[in-house]
C-alpha cells in the first residue's frame, strides 16, 4: 500500500465519518456504515449465479444516505440491489463503472443495479480495531477533526474541555478504533456514562453518484 496515500484516505474517511456523527447528532449510535459499489449483471451472476430476471425477495428499500442533491438511491438488503432516482434536467442519466470488470453501466431515473456493500473502514482504510486508551496525538486529531465541538450538544470547546468518549463503553466490551471514537464535552460524557448505545446501519451513495455532482 501507498503509505501517503492510505493517510489521505484515512483522514478523507475519518472526516466523512464526523461528518455523519455531527448529523445524526447523538452520542448514544453507533454507525454500522458501508459504502455501494455499483456491479453489472454479468459480474453479480458470476459471484452469486443468480439470473437478471430473478424476482426480488421481500423486503424493504432502504434510503441511501445522498452525497448529491441531484440523485437519490435506494437499496434492497435481501438482493444487495440499488435503485436510482435522477432529479436533473431532463433526467440526464449518467454512466458508472463496474467495481469488478470496469464495465460502462448506464443509470437513468428508476434503474436498478447490483450494488456490492463494502465496509466504511475497509474502503477508507481506517483499522477497525485499536487500542483501548487512544494516544494522545489521536485524541488531539479527532478533536481537530470534529471541530472542538462537542457531538450530544453541539457547543464549542477549548480544546482541553472535550473528551474522547467510547460509543460502546469499554466495559461493554468497546474497543478504542475510530469508529468507536466521538468527542463529547465533560458535561455530556458524563451523563452517557457507560448507558448502551443503538446501532444505526448506514449506507452511502459516494460511489454511486455521478462524477459531475
Amino acid at each position: 500500500m501507498d503509505y501517503a496515500f492510505g493517510v489521505v484516505m484515512q483522514e478523507e474517511g475519518l472526516n466523512k465519518l464526523a461528518e455523519l456523527r455531527r448529523e445524526i447528532g447523538s452520542a448514544f449510535a453507533y454507525l454500522d456504515i458501508s459504502l455501494l459499489r455499483p456491479m453489472c449483471w454479468e459480474c453479480e451472476r458470476n459471484l452469486w449465479g443468480v439470473e437478471d430476471g430473478d424476482p426480488l425477495r421481500p423486503a424493504r428499500w432502504t434510503r441511501v444516505l445522498p452525497s448529491s442533491q441531484n440523485i437519490s438511491c435506494s437499496f434492497h438488503r435481501a438482493n444487495q440491489h440499488v435503485r436510482f432516482g435522477i432529479d436533473r434536467e431532463g433526467g440526464e442519466p449518467y454512466s458508472l463503472p463496474c467495481w469488478r470488470c470496469g464495465a460502462d453501466l448506464a443509470i437513468c431515473d428508476g434503474e436498478i443495479i447490483p450494488g456490492y456493500p463494502v465496509s466504511f473502514a475497509e474502503y477508507f482504510q481506517i483499522p477497525d480495531s485499536g487500542p483501548i486508551k487512544p494516544p494522545a496525538s489521536f485524541k488531539r486529531r479527532l478533536k481537530a477533526i470534529y471541530g472542538n465541538k462537542c457531538i450530544q450538544c453541539n457547543k464549542n470547546f477549548k480544546e482541553e474541555d472535550l473528551t474522547v468518549d467510547h460509543i460502546v463503553a469499554r466495559a461493554a466490551g468497546g474497543d478504542g478504533s475510530a469508529l468507536n471514537l466521538q468527542v463529547l464535552c465533560l458535561s455530556c460524557n458524563q451523563s452517557k456514562a457507560d448507558q448502551p448505545v443503538k446501532t444505526l446501519e448506514l449506507y452511502l451513495d459516494l460511489l454511486l453518484r455521478s462524477y459531475d455532482d
